[in-house]
């Protein structure tokens, strides 16, 4: 499976990063693995993350499903309401169009 985590992440220091960063190694590990892409708002994108400050886009919403696009992950994954996520809930609706199977669990 793979997974398209929004979260902060490592080396961004918080404890929903530290979690995620727990959440993903675990995700990892699982037999068969789940391949885990984490995409994070700011950060330099090193290791397991994609930088959104990199992503092409006008804004976060756009550099949002640009990259969730790029990735095609099976279930995108986001960790926690913040900002970021609750500008970029418009670009939800998009992702039926790209063929992407969208499914939306109650936080």
């Amino acid at each position: 499976m793979h997974i398209g985590m929004i979260s902060t992440y490592p080396p961004t220091q918080c404890g929903i990063a530290t979690y995620s960063s727990y959440l993903v190694s675990k995700l990892e590990a699982l037999n068969p693995p789940a391949t885990v892409d984490v995409i994070s708002a700011c950060g330099d994108g090193e290791d397991d993350s994609f930088s959104l400050s990199r992503a092409e886009g006008s804004d976060l919403s756009e550099r949002l499903f640009n990259t969730v696009v790029k990735l095609k992950p099976d279930v995108v994954h986001i960790q926690h309401i913040t900002a970021c996520t609750i500008q970029a809930v418009a670009w939800l609706s998009h992702l039926s169009s790209t063929g992407l199977e969208l499914k939306v669990s109650p936080w």
